[in-house]
């Protein structure tokens, strides 16, 4: 049986529950009221990345100065923010998507926060598909703005770099074949499936779509700058889309080890969305 939501109460707070099975944080800003009906404030969810986790009364964004400094940052600006487990190292698998969602559901209907003010962001490159694909598909045209930061846009992408965890995270053997794959994750590829929800839905997925911004270095050789970032901002862009890339140059993958200015573009982003 899920550990619930304990009783909020007004102000700051950093709480431990399980929403689905999966272990999940909120913090609240200062101006929280608990009392629903007034003051609701903003909720970003943070998107689990590659070697992050929760458990009960602990997460790794507390420990490591770069992530801790990205939620400081976003709580001081008045907003809520949770995050989940999301089932591991999931590379955007179905089940980690259903752990989002019933975590957005839950602090939709337990916690003080406006439903028309929903943000979310990543850690680290893998949470870029799980984050993505509830964006396209089950929460399309009920999140305001995504920060993507060094994410994976292209799991195919990935596959010189984390294959094997790839094929863990799908339950696949080591030396199954690229093409297969591919082809076996396709529906968790965060740019085909962008791809094809374009082709099918046109101009009406675009109206759905969050404010997007994306930040990578241009010299990433695990995250491809190309293949992930630029990639899916041409993609969004030549669409229509509201779409905005902060190459950082020179830079590789180590976003998930910096500071500034790295909390201010989450910040400065999701004020410029909420309007607050």
């Amino acid at each position: 049986m899920d550990k619930p939501l304990p009783q909020l109460k007004d102000g700051a707070q950093t709480v431990f529950f399980q929403a689905g099975g999966e272990w999940s944080f909120l913090r609240t800003p200062r101006n929280y009221k608990s009392a629903k009906g007034s003051g609701a404030v903003p909720l970003v969810l943070w998107c689990r990345g590659m070697g992050s986790y929760v458990r009960d009364g602990d997460s790794d964004w507390m420990k490591k100065p770069p992530a801790k400094a990205i939620v400081d940052k976003l709580v001081d600006s008045g907003y809520a923010v949770a995050g989940s487990e999301l089932t591991g190292d999931h590379y955007g698998r179905p089940a980690a998507v259903a752990a989002l969602i019933t975590l957005y559901r839950m602090m939709l209907d337990k916690a003080n926060v406006d439903a028309d003010k929903v943000g979310m962001y990543t850690s680290a490159g893998m949470g870029g598909t799980v984050m993505w694909l509830a964006a396209i598909g089950p929460l399309h045209g009920k999140i305001k703005g995504v920060v993507f930061a060094q994410a994976v846009a292209s799991l195919a992408s990935m596959l010189h770099y984390r294959k094997e965890v790839i094929c863990k995270a799908f339950g696949m053997p080591d030396d199954t074949p690229d093409d297969i794959i591919a082809a076996a994750t396709a529906g968790s590829d965060p740019l085909p499936q962008t791809e094809l929800m374009l082709k099918a839905r046109g101009k009406d997925f675009v109206k759905g779509l969050p404010k997007t911004l994306l930040i990578s270095g241009d010299k990433d050789a695990n995250v491809i700058y190309e293949k992930n970032a630029l990639a899916l901002h041409k993609l969004l862009t030549a669409h229509g889309a509201d779409s905005t890339l902060h190459p950082l140059p020179g830079v590789a993958h180590v976003l998930h080890e910096m500071l500034e200015p790295i909390p201010t573009l989450h910040a400065d982003f999701f004020k410029k969305v909420f309007g607050k």
